[in-house]
């Protein structure tokens, strides 16, 4: 009785790889059409053309063929495939490199009737390791895969539409410490969670626009700070990418501001101080005086130095005196004399 060689291959594990198998298969005289020392012809038409040992035993280099048009060229040894070798299956890949005990061991590059292509590492039949995977939509990955051809280590990642990642992955996923960027030029750095930019990191946009902190699905939440293009700082509670709630800013001109803030902009009690140094203490709405406040001049006005009054969407409605102010600040000030506006500067 003498052993030969008939496939098992498994197919669809993570990234469309193929787990390729062979096993050996015990066979009768009589399930032998014809016996030649360089060929043999199997019982379902399956052919193999190569060395055998003087068992007929498959050992040595071989081409082995079956019915349903798949072939594998290469090694053999006691009847599995072992070495250097090509398999390929016309309706799915095809595959060249090494085998060791009938199944692809090592290095080797698989490309896919799809138009995937595989080249790197191989453990017992399945992708593993370190290797690069490049799709049929352009998309392309450099790195550590786990069995079943799935991202998981450290690794590169090229998306079709210009996008490229550099860190770790997870389960396939963008997962730990990385760095996206997009097309565009924008920068995420920092951590990832299950393909979202989440946690401690930094964003800069291709504006110069800077953010560092706390994020969550890709913008800014908790602590953080966000500088502009100019230079103005923000720096507070974030949500969804905006100053919401208690912060500071720092303006380039050398105006500050400290209170509640509202999508970026002024909201509810604060502290403003202007270029100038004029000072405001009071209610904001929408980034503008609004409501009652403290008003105290760097230099006093008419010997006025500080007055409260109520505002009105940045503009002064009442006061407990009757003078004029004069700023010529970067937020302008209403002139008021008598309660009535008088020059706007």
């Amino acid at each position: 009785m003498r052993k030969y060689l008939y496939p098992v291959v498994y197919f669809g594990l993570g990234l469309s790889s193929a787990l390729i198998v062979f096993t050996q298969t015990s066979l009768g005289t009589s399930q032998l059409q014809t016996l030649m020392d360089s060929k043999l012809t199997f019982a379902d038409g399956s052919t193999y053309t190569g060395e055998t040992d003087p068992s007929g035993i498959l050992n040595g280099r071989g081409l082995l063929r079956w019915t349903n048009g798949d072939e594998y060229t290469g090694n053999f040894s006691n009847g599995l495939f072992d070495g250097q070798g090509r398999y390929t299956s016309p309706d799915l890949y095809t595959h060249v490199g090494e085998y060791r005990n009938g199944r692809a061991h090592g290095f080797g590059v698989v490309t896919y009737v799809t138009g995937d292509k595989y080249e790197g590492d191989f453990v017992n039949g399945d992708i593993e390791g370190e290797g690069t995977w490049k799709s049929d939509d352009g998309s392309l990955y450099s790195g550590m895969l786990r069995r079943g051809g799935v991202r998981h280590g450290k690794g590169e990642f090229s998306l079709p539409n210009g996008d490229e990642y550099r860190g770790e992955f997870k389960d396939g996923m963008m997962h730990g410490v990385g760095r996206y960027t997009t097309a565009d030029g924008d920068i995420y750095e920092g951590d990832f969670v299950e393909d979202s930019f989440t946690g401690q990191g930094s964003h800069t946009s291709t504006e110069g626009r800077v953010v560092i902190g706390q994020f969550e699905s890709w913008t800014a939440k908790g602590k953080s700070e966000m500088t502009d293009e100019e230079g103005n700082r923000w720096v507070g509670e974030f949500d969804h990418g905006f100053l919401t709630g208690k912060g500071t800013y720092n303006g380039t001109d050398g105006s500050f501001y400290e209170g509640g803030f509202e999508y970026n902009y002024y909201e509810g009690k604060g502290r403003y101080r202007d270029a100038e140094g004029n000072i405001y203490e009071g209610e904001f709405s929408s980034g503008n005086k609004h409501g009652e406040g403290i008003y105290t001049y760097a230099e006093p006005v008419d010997d006025i130095k500080t007055f409260t009054g109520k505002w009105k969407y940045g503009t002064l409605i009442e006061g407990d005196h009757q003078f004029t102010i004069h700023s010529s600040g970067a937020i302008a000030e209403h002139a008021i004399y008598n309660q009535q506006e008088v020059f706007r500067r």
